[in-house]
């Protein structure tokens, strides 16, 4: 049994989250998970480059390129009293770091935001396939490959498919999933935190939880109402879009797109275009046109961070930025402007 060595934080709930599981029997993706409560336990450390390492190690170990292991569960149940303890530095990049264990990167599932019925279903139904019988089904796929190009690519996924281990990792996801969900009463008090950062963290990590919607869309909307930061706006309300939808949500977006805060102004258009468009689609189309516009004016974007670093550290500036894809809003505008039928790309010219 592994003991949380030396850093603790208050509650008998957060200390049994570290020791009373036996992490060496676990796994991430560089072996035996022992690893991981030291890691953790220096994400409270005083000193900045103590956290980078560890947010960096955790990354790439309990969630390594999307990834989720039998350990990261276990590691999301005590990431979360992390979080709502505040003596933790940093507390924002604790729950960036919950998000990517509850969904991975949330590309796919914007704007359409996060389906975990699906991702239940995919689970039920990977343990229910024999590994045998799903073999034989990809071996009849490479049979039927219509040239012997395709054939001999489809061979080398045949080759280096892991049945077993993909029916894991997806059993883990969802495993991981449902562990951040446990944290979602302390999100929602994350809410009223003073710093921003960690608000727009929590709006952010609501988003992804459907199922319990009927609790965080009051909480998220009362921040439409409330919250003067405008990047906490924003995020906020495209968690309540993201969880279904409100009808305080679409009269906010309306007023929303007059407001002089870019962040805001984009997030009322993004909503709308997302829901339709309404009397306020042609307002909406143009709101978000200009972003594109003025994204594309901007300075070269340098391209993605490898992996590996992609999320390990970011900075407290990134920290108060609207978090979605990253933050690229004009991308999130060109989604939505697809929805309408709108090419985004007009605004290039």
């Amino acid at each position: 049994m592994t003991t949380f060595s030396g850093q603790r934080w208050d509650g008998p709930l957060a200390r049994a989250a570290i020791e009373d599981v036996d992490w060496a029997s676990l796994t991430h993706a560089y072996g035996a998970a022992d690893d991981v409560p030291d890691r953790i336990a220096a994400l409270r450390s005083p000193d900045r480059s103590t956290r980078d390492q560890a947010y960096a190690a955790l990354y790439g170990s309990v969630f390594h390129q999307g990834t989720r292991y039998a350990a990261s569960p276990f590691a999301a149940r005590a990431l979360i009293s992390l979080a709502a303890d505040t003596a933790t530095p940093q507390r924002h990049r604790v729950l960036t770091l919950l998000a990517s264990l509850a969904i991975g990167y949330d590309d796919a599932c914007l704007p359409g935001g996060f389906d975990p019925a699906r991702l239940r279903r995919e689970v039920a139904e990977a343990a229910a396939l024999d590994p045998a019988d799903a073999r034989r089904e990809m071996e009849e796929w490479v049979a039927e490959a219509p040239s012997e190009d395709i054939r001999r690519n489809r061979a080398y996924h045949l080759e280096v498919f892991d049945f077993a281990f993909e029916r894991d990792c997806l059993r883990w996801a969802l495993e991981s999933y449902d562990a951040v969900r446990t944290g979602t009463a302390v999100y929602r008090a994350l809410l009223e935190d003073d710093e921003p950062g960690v608000r727009i963290a929590a709006a952010y990590l609501l988003a992804w939880f459907p199922e319990d919607a009927e609790r965080s869309v009051p909480a998220l909307v009362e921040v439409l109402r409330t919250e003067a930061h405008g990047h906490v706006v924003a995020t906020a309300a495209v968690a309540v879009l993201l969880l279904g939808g409100d009808a305080a949500l679409t009269a906010w977006a309306e007023r929303g797109m007059s407001d002089t805060g870019e962040p805001v102004a984009w997030a009322a258009a993004f909503v709308l275009a997302c829901l339709g468009g309404g009397s306020a689609r042609a307002e909406a189309v143009a709101v978000l046109q200009a972003h594109i516009a003025q994204d594309a004016d901007g300075p070269e974007d340098d391209g993605p961070v490898p992996d590996d670093d992609e999320t390990a550290a970011p900075d407290d500036e990134a920290a108060v930025s609207v978090p979605y894809l990253g933050g690229d809003l004009a991308g999130l505008a060109m989604a939505a402007l697809e929805l309408l039928g709108v090419d985004g790309g007009d605004a290039y010219a």
